[in-house]
């Protein structure tokens, strides 16, 4: 299998539906582990965006993958090459060194979305309105709309155009 440690991975994983409390925990834990970050929608459908270096994502969804799942697969996998070492008078070749990818993340940490309010505890559905607020917040709305099946709309970019920052 490749290694992808110098590769910076942004995968979108869709499930049938993600429910279970203890595979969401697993979720949320597998990515604290691998100091990858994104965020998890639960409900029906399910979807995880997770980004990082490319050997961390692939052990994450290796991870994810060996829960029992109706369905899940990735649908859109995003690679943007880590530059090496910044050049010493940009001020950031610190920064650069603790987190080659952080020039690339989108979200600053992993995390769940809330169920919708108000749903009394049995929030079957997913959030798919707040899910497409913080896509669009990062720029990252057309994919997300090619991803959870929805029709483009004409401002986006191609998912294509959103991958290469």
């Amino acid at each position: 299998a490749e290694y992808m440690g110098d590769v910076f991975v942004r995968e979108w994983i869709l499930f049938h539906h993600m429910y279970s409390g203890m595979k969401r925990k697993t979720i949320l834990e597998t990515a604290a582990q691998h100091a990858l970050t994104g965020v998890s929608m639960p409900g029906k459908p399910g979807l995880v965006v997770v980004e990082g270096p490319g050997g961390a994502v692939k052990a994450f969804v290796a991870a994810v993958r060996a829960l029992s799942w109706q369905k899940m697969s990735t649908k859109v996998q995003q690679k943007l090459p880590l530059s090496r070492a910044p050049a010493p008078e940009s001020g950031t070749a610190a920064a650069a060194a603790a987190d080659p990818c952080a020039a690339h993340r989108k979200w600053d940490a992993f995390g769940e979305l809330d169920s919708a309010p108000g749903s009394g505890g049995g929030g079957q559905h997913s959030d798919v309105s707040q899910f497409m607020a913080l896509c669009t917040a990062r720029g990252l709305q057309a994919v997300a709309r090619e991803v959870l099946g929805l029709a483009p709309q004409s401002g986006d970019a191609s998912p294509a155009a959103a991958a290469g920052d």
